[in-house]
């Protein structure tokens, strides 16, 4: 029987999720101090080019990360955002230019499920 529950997505998740599984367990390496340094360098790099809101939205994600898990898809804002990091340190131009604008769709939603999904969706998008 299929789930009327608008947050519970078909398998085809669970797909993707599998597809990334290898740098999933590379994040689960980085100790949280890592990934809050590398968060703390996103935000340097990227604070110039983003708006006061999408600017006020990133350091939200940053400190509130446990805020942000997303329990229906078993999907930490945290792991996603740093694979986002690696992307940009990497000098992904156009990763980067996605990630603006996912970041920019993201703030308008209150939605833990839409905002880990967006982020899920762009690193699927430029790693398989």
């Amino acid at each position: 029987m299929e789930s009327t529950n608008t947050h519970s997505y078909d398998k085809k998740l669970d797909i993707v999720k599998e597809e990334l599984k290898p740098l999933f367990l590379t994040v689960l390496s980085i100790t949280d101090k890592e990934k809050q340094d590398s968060f703390n360098q996103l935000y340097e790099k990227l604070s110039s080019e983003l708006s006061e809101s999408e600017r006020i939205f990133l350091s939200k994600i940053i400190s509130e990360k446990d805020n942000y898990y997303d329990q229906v898809n078993d999907l930490r804002v945290d792991h996603l955002l740093y694979l986002c990091y690696i992307q940009i340190l990497e000098g992904n131009v156009d990763f980067l230019d996605n990630f603006k604008q996912q970041l920019s769709d993201l703030k308008t939603g209150s939605c833990v499920q839409g905002r880990s999904i967006r982020l899920l969706q762009l690193i699927y998008a430029f790693n398989c």
